[in-house]
């Protein structure tokens, strides 16, 4: 990403695609097999398919912690301020669990 723009290269046509985003990018992107999902400093996560990065689909995450999002078997993982884990369907974006972490991460 750069100015507030994902991009991806085919390598095979040199052929560069780019979509812009609707805000400054908290987390670097997360690519897992033809996905990939990028989290907004606003809390906004969104799923683009790959090589045409359209959108799959969209959801908003209210407070997030300053820390990197991570994927895991096919799940979203995200920190919220609060001092809880959120996981993230990959392929729907719906929520499949929230866990509480027993402490604040603000500042992370």
């Amino acid at each position: 990403t750069t100015a507030r723009e994902l991009c991806v290269v085919d390598l095979a046509s040199r052929e560069v695609r780019r979509r812009g985003l609707g805000e400054a990018v908290h987390t670097s992107p997360l690519v897992m097999g033809s996905t990939v999902v990028v989290v907004g400093e606003r809390g906004s996560v969104v799923a683009y398919t790959l090589p045409s990065l359209e959108p799959a689909w969209t959801t908003q995450v209210a407070g997030l912690a300053p820390a990197p999002a991570r994927l895991v078997r096919g799940t979203v993982v995200l920190l919220e301020e609060t001092g809880a884990a959120l996981a993230l369907d990959l392929a729907t974006g719906e929520r499949r669990w929230r866990r509480t972490l027993g402490q604040e991460l603000l500042g992370v």
